[in-house]
This record gives structure tokens, sequence and C-alpha cells, in this order.
């Protein structure tokens, strides 16, 4: 093997035996050639002239035989084994074989094959035109490849294309490109890998994820260590405009949350606890704040379901909350609303029905009062003495209207005789027998 960088120097046999000097031997590191030059002597005879030459040829022979001659050590170039060496240019080394063009071995348990080092620039520079720049093979626990950053920069730093962010200081791995860093576990040649990437807060070894444990594939894992750590943190823009998404998750279910708070959201005053959303096109709305809950769906779908059992009911379509109790008997409570001074439940609407009672047997009770019930379409009015009926006005009616009255003075005799609905006018008149000697109240309600 040729090392690039001098010409190599033949070995002390190759010369013959009349023409090396007797001097004390060239040591290692020393100008080899000028040494030699000088120590050559002009033979005395024509038989020892002879004779150094066929020692000569003898030796190039032998040398021949046993291969390429050895390096020895010297300024012209060579490359002195076991001692450092300095060079202002590269040292390259070429091969066209299919062996490595460069094996270096190292027998101790603690020592480097290989130990570079770098004052500015990157210290090792690999590069392939159709394979892995660099290849490494980790054997029994060790790792295959090592990075340690002992600065403020990360351990390893991995670059699609020639420029980067700056990574944050005192990482492990950072990565930058379209896909940062990918983890991927199972398939083929890893029947038995359940999770992808792992992340782990604490000390010493991370657990074995229950992903794992449970044989369950993941393909992120994060678990905390500290009983007030974070397994995974997502984080997105703070704006409540913004469209970004600090943890999205997709699928048959998008996020599972299991534990004390299967799923915990929280937010500022003015933004959203928890937002799901049901549709082909989701998205954060930018209209609702101060909610802890938002539950979205497209037509025919329910916002939010609510459900005791274990069977889960199929809501009816066009749903904002369905809540349902399979389990409780008559205590079972399909939806509660509680308030201390205001009101426990508001069902609101422009033309339709704000709150409907039903019962789909007709043997239950559609609607039970317990307390006191107050309607607006009702009241008192009073008719004067010496007048028979009496108009109430700003009512809105239908045909299907209708008034019930009863008289609220008792005086003998006197009844209401008919209660008439003007529902264009928007009003009914109350009707009585005669005309009573002093004002009488009547009570009234109005239906539908």
């Amino acid at each position: 093997m040729s090392i690039r960088g001098g010409p190599a120097i033949g070995p002390e046999s190759a010369v013959p035996a009349g023409m090396v000097s007797t001097s004390p031997p060239v040591r290692a590191g020393s100008t080899a050639k000028s040494a030699m030059i000088g120590a050559v002597t002009i033979p005395r005879s024509r038989r020892a002239l002879l004779a150094g030459l066929a020692g000569g040829a003898a030796a190039l022979a032998a040398g021949a035989l046993r291969g390429l001659p050895a390096a020895r050590g010297g300024v012209d170039g060579d490359v002195v084994l076991g001692s450092p060496n300095s060079a202002t240019t590269t040292t390259g080394i070429a091969s066209s074989g299919a062996a490595p063009a460069l094996e270096v071995a190292s027998s101790n348990a603690t020592g480097h094959a290989i130990h570079a080092t770098s004052t500015a620039y990157p210290t090792v520079f690999a590069e392939s035109s159709a394979n892995a720049a660099l290849y490494g093979v980790g054997h029994s626990s060790n790792a295959a490849v090592l990075g340690q950053g002992l600065g403020t920069g990360p351990g390893v730093l991995g670059s699609a294309g020639i420029n980067h962010t700056d990574p944050p200081s005192y990482t492990g791995i950072f990565g930058f490109g379209n896909e940062g860093v990918i983890g991927q576990a199972g398939g083929a040649f890893a029947p038995n890998g359940y999770v992808g990437v792992q992340g782990y807060t604490g000390d010493g070894d991370p657990p074995t994820p229950a992903a794992v444990t449970n044989q369950q594939p993941t393909g992120v894992y994060g678990s905390a260590g500290a009983d007030t750590g974070i397994g995974v943190w997502g984080e997105g823009a703070s704006t409540l405009t913004s469209d970004s998404v600090g943890v999205l998750g997709e699928g048959d279910t998008g996020v599972l949350g299991v534990g004390s708070f299967g799923a915990l959201g929280s937010a500022a005053a003015a933004g959203i606890g928890v937002y799901g959303s049901v549709s082909d096109a989701p998205g954060v709305p930018a209209v609702f704040g101060k909610t802890g809950v938002i539950g979205q769906a497209d037509a025919g779908g329910t916002g939010v379901v609510g459900f005791t059992g274990l069977t889960a009911p199929i809501p009816p379509p066009d749903t904002g909350i369905y809540g349902r109790s399979n389990t409780g008997g008559a205590n079972g409570r399909g939806l509660t609303g509680y308030c201390a001074s205001g009101v426990g439940l508001l069902g609101q609407t422009n033309t339709g029905v704000g709150v409907r009672a039903y019962c789909g047997t007709n043997t239950g009770v559609g609607l039970r009062v317990t307390g006191k019930a107050a309607f607006d379409r009702s009241g008192k009015l009073t008719i004067s003495a010496g007048h028979s009926s009496l108009a109430k006005t700003g009512i809105a009616l239908t045909s299907a209207s209708f008034i019930l009255a009863t008289l609220q003075t008792n005086v003998a005799g006197l009844f209401i005789q008919a209660v008439v609905t003007n529902p264009g006018g928007s009003s009914f008149t109350v009707y009585l027998n005669k005309a009573p000697t002093k004002n009488v109240a009547v009570a009234w309600l109005a239906v539908n």
C-alpha cells in the first residue's frame, strides 16, 4: 500500500553490501537519503565491485519476493508508525477493489481505532454519491453511532440540505428538513417493534413504554419521570387568529386520554380549553373564545355525546349536545344543569321550541316541575266596576292559541262567559256574564 505524499524508500538489503556505510543506523525521523548518499565509498578492486553487484542483485530479488518494501521514518513524506505525523497537504488513499481502502483496528478495550480532532471545521467529513456516507454497526448494548456535545451544541445534528437553523442549546438530537426526525417501529425487519420514538424526562434509564408492555403499536411515546412532568407537550402559535396546532391526533380515535385526567384542556381567559371537531374541513374557530369545551360537527352529526354505561348510544342527527344515562334506573340523569342563583339549564330558539319535554311511551311524565313555575305569557287583568269585558293587547297568538282565564274576585252570580282571541290583532278579550258593581281580577294563561 502506497501513501500519497512522498516517495517510498527501499529496504537496506536492496543496497549492495559494499556500498553501505558502516556508520551507526539512521534513526527514524532523520534525513535517511542524505545519510545514505554521504556514506557511499568507491570500491578498491574489480573483485570487490563484482561481489558488491552480485550481492545487490540477490538482495533486490529477495525484496521483490517479499512484496512491497516497509515504510521508513523520515521527513520525505513516509508515514511513521507509532509516532505523530504532520502534513500541510492532503494525504490520500485510493482503492479500486471491493475491499475497504483503509482498515484500522484496535484490540485495546479502552482505545479508539480512529481518533480525529479539529479546532474549527468538522473533524470527519464523509461523502457518498450512492449510499450512506457514514455507517455504524453496534453490538450487544453498545450504540452504533454516539454523538456527545460537551458544549451548548447538540449531540447529533442532522440536516436535509446545506443550511439549517441554529439548534437550541443542550439538545441531544436536532433534525432539520421537511421531516426533521422520523422514528419507525415494526415492519418486516422489526416485527416486535411497538414504539417509533420514545421521549422521557428524568434521571436514570428510561422505563419500558406501556405501549411495548401492552403490545400496542405507537408512533410517538412520551413519559415523564417526575410527578409534575409532562410526557408530550405540543405548542402552536399563541394568537387567537392563528391556525396553528399544538398536538394533532388523527385516526378512528384522534386523541385518547387515559388516567386521572383522561384529557385536560387549559387555555388563557380568552382561549378555548378543548376543541373537538368532526368535519370534512376542520379548523380552529376564530370567533369562539372563553370556552372550556367546544364540540363541532357537520350537518347530520352530533357536537358532543355524553353517556353512562358500556354501550355507546346512537345520537339523533343534527344535535349539538346529546346526553344519555344507561345506568342508575330512576336516579339516572341524561343531562343535568345547575346554577346557584341563575339559570341551571337554558333552551333557546327563534321560531322553534326552546325546551321540549317528551315521554315516548306515554306512560311516563313528560314534564315535572318541583317548585315554582313561571310563565311569561300569563298574568292578571282588572275589569273595572260597571264593565263586562276587557281586551288584552300586545300578545302574539296563532289560530291554535287559546286562553285559560279564571275570576280571582268572589262575586255572587258573576262568571267568565267567554275569552275570544284575535291573532291578527295580537290580542284577546275576556267577557263576563254581567257588569260587576266593583272591580274584579281575572287571571289568564295563553297556551300555544
